[in-house]
């Protein structure tokens, strides 16, 4: 999994030095030399929101092709950073996602992480898949509320390694370079 999103991290970023990406590489390998997939998270052990908390019992709103509303209360991970999560008035979530319904070459880019709309984290259990093209905003003080009256729950955060991926995988969806025709086709300054 790891292997092929650095991979795909090289492709998209040409501009980063060939030694640095080789340090990158060597680090995430020795990571993954013990055969561990379960190292991007741990029990949540803050008492404030962070950024890649893994928020449960949370209703986000979607829409179909016809434009109908619908509503589904799933887990979902924040993706505000911290102290926008302590300073602003709103935050931002993606929903976690079911991955029954994708086809085996489908499931396979989620799960090295090669679908840039979705983040996927490995599990000793299953994986867990968020949507970032599906993401909600929320009132943070709702949701602080919510938590305290324990109609929501923060059970997990992703660690140091899953949030480093997590950035990761952000940047990748909303920063990646356009393709040469779309560049091509915006007006030059």
């Amino acid at each position: 999994m790891i292997a092929e999103f650095v991979e795909l991290v090289e492709s998209l970023f040409p501009c980063v030095d060939t030694n640095t990406l080789d340090q990158a590489k060597a680090a995430i390998q020795q990571f993954y030399r013990d055969g561990s997939s379960e190292a991007f998270f741990e029990r949540k052990n803050t008492d404030y929101l962070m950024q890649g908390d893994i928020v449960n019992n949370i209703t986000f709103i979607m829409y179909d092709n016809d434009g109908m509303e619908h509503r589904a209360v799933k887990s979902g991970i924040i993706l505000s950073h911290t102290c926008d999560l302590e300073n602003k008035e709103s935050m931002l979530i993606a929903p976690q996602i079911s991955l029954s319904g994708f086809n085996k070459d489908m499931l396979s880019n989620i799960k090295n992480n090669l679908a840039y709309n979705i983040f996927y984290l490995p599990d000793y259990v299953y994986g867990k898949a968020f949507d970032f093209g599906l993401t909600n905003t929320y009132n943070t003080n709702n949701i602080v509320k919510m938590i305290d009256e324990k109609k929501i729950s923060v059970d997990e955060s992703l660690n140091q390694m899953g949030l480093y991926l997590f950035l990761c995988k952000i940047t990748v969806y909303l920063l990646r370079k356009e393709d040469e025709d779309t560049n091509a086709s915006r007006a030059t300054i």
